[in-house]
């Protein structure tokens, strides 16, 4: 019967009705040594005894009597645990597999083209995406977050199941991933934000709630003209807050915490996102090459060719990366001079951007320096992206956190 009560309830972030749960008891572990949605790898014995988890002393509280029994959520006594910096089994110490700047650039084109093929014959927008799947938080200064990268394509549409084949692809090439359809219905009635149950004691899940280095793909095209109820206001402030500082508020009930996290997230919407973003690009497909470009990749991405690319991906996230004196320089130059032609034409804010995205050109090369001709890539990829690939601005009512909407009410 417990088994019964409790088996649509293991508390996982992502339902999923094949999920496997533990409960891990840790021992000599320093308060703050491990933070919530770290990634672990442990040894330890595991216990499906009941008797033995109602001796336990923790488990004998009348606060966890809720606790799903040891046969369907096994307790493991932790012996050894360790911090796992990225989830790909195929990079990391003792594996010979890493590529070096020669391969790199090799399975950059094989990859670009795979993207492209993926995009329908877009190959900027297959740039920027290849961009997108390599960034990460590699820094925060006062309110500002370094590295990431939120990108919204648009001008997307689930046509032939154009939405759930890129996903697909996408889910293939990197070590963890989760499509988000951003309805009417799901907002209103999906928990996004992690929340405290008092009386179990303990803190429900939220889907939001998932580990560094996840690339998360929001579904805007899914959303439905209405009025969103509280909760799904709440959520959508939630994804907002998420994209913009890259923090996830915890919900204590008479209080909330800020947890930082660094989730890649891919926004697709038909037309301009009610979404903050840090680069958007207008998607130019060939809409009729859909089964045919999906039936090419299909054909060309070998288990090898997969598994290139995927330690690809993690070794240009992962990697060292260094801003020479002479580029910084010409780098300062020419933000000086675009900033005396048009103080309004090229912000801050804009450097910023440029900055970031030369990053991720220089890394996807292999190379752990900028160099001159990667900065004149991405002041030309910019110029492209903004005179022609950039939706109309619009004045609307926003969320607290400055978000827009454009959902019309009943």
């Amino acid at each position: 019967n417990d088994n019964i009560k409790h088996r649509h309830d293991l508390n996982l972030p992502i339902p999923n009705s094949r999920g496997k749960a533990v409960i891990v008891k840790l021992y000599d572990t320093a308060d703050g040594a491990l933070k919530l949605n770290e990634v672990v790898d442990l040894v330890g014995i595991v216990s499906l005894d009941p008797a033995l988890a109602q001796l336990d002393p923790m488990e004998g509280h009348p606060s966890t009597s809720l606790m799903p029994p040891p046969s369907l959520v096994p307790r493991v006594h932790a012996v050894h645990i360790k911090k796992v910096e990225h989830n790909n089994p195929l990079v990391g110490p003792g594996i010979s597999e890493k590529l070096n700047q020669q391969e790199m650039s090799r399975v950059r084109d094989q990859l670009m083209y795979i993207l492209t093929q993926a995009m329908l014959g877009d190959e900027l927008a297959a740039e920027y995406l290849l961009y997108h799947l390599i960034s990460k938080v590699c820094g925060r200064r006062d309110i500002q977050v370094l590295g990431k990268m939120c990108l919204n394509l648009f001008n997307v549409n689930s046509n032939n199941n154009w939405i759930k084949r890129l996903y697909t692809i996408l889910g293939l090439l990197v070590p963890g991933s989760h499509y988000l359809p951003l309805s009417r219905h799901h907002l209103d009635t999906t928990n996004f934000v992690p929340t405290k149950d008092m009386e179990a004691n303990r803190l429900v899940a939220g889907s939001l709630q998932l580990p560094a280095g996840t690339n998360l793909v929001v579904d805007e095209t899914q959303m439905s003209d209405g009025q969103l109820n509280p909760r799904g206001l709440a959520n959508l402030t939630a994804v907002g807050n998420l994209i913009r500082w890259q923090k996830l508020e915890y919900d204590f009930k008479y209080s909330s915490l800020e947890y930082e996290t660094d989730i890649s997230v891919l926004v697709l919407s038909e037309g301009r996102s009610l979404l903050p973003s840090d680069y958007q690009v207008k998607v130019i497909p060939e809409e009729s090459l859909v089964e045919a470009n999906y039936r090419n990749i299909n054909s060309i991405l070998s288990q090898d060719l997969l598994n290139r690319i995927r330690v690809y991906l993690t070794q240009c996230r992962e990697a060292d990366y260094n801003l020479p004196d002479d580029v910084q320089s010409a780098v300062t130059q020419d933000f000086v001079q675009l900033r005396q032609e048009d103080p309004n034409r090229f912000t801050a804010e804009d450097l910023h951007a440029h900055l970031t995205l030369a990053r991720l050109v220089a890394l996807s090369q292999g190379k752990t320096n900028l160099e001159a001709e990667d900065w004149t890539k991405v002041k030309n990829l910019e110029a492209n992206r903004r005179a022609n690939r950039t939706p109309q601005p619009r004045g609307q009512a926003s969320l607290p956190n400055g978000m827009p909407i454009h959902i019309s009410a009943n």
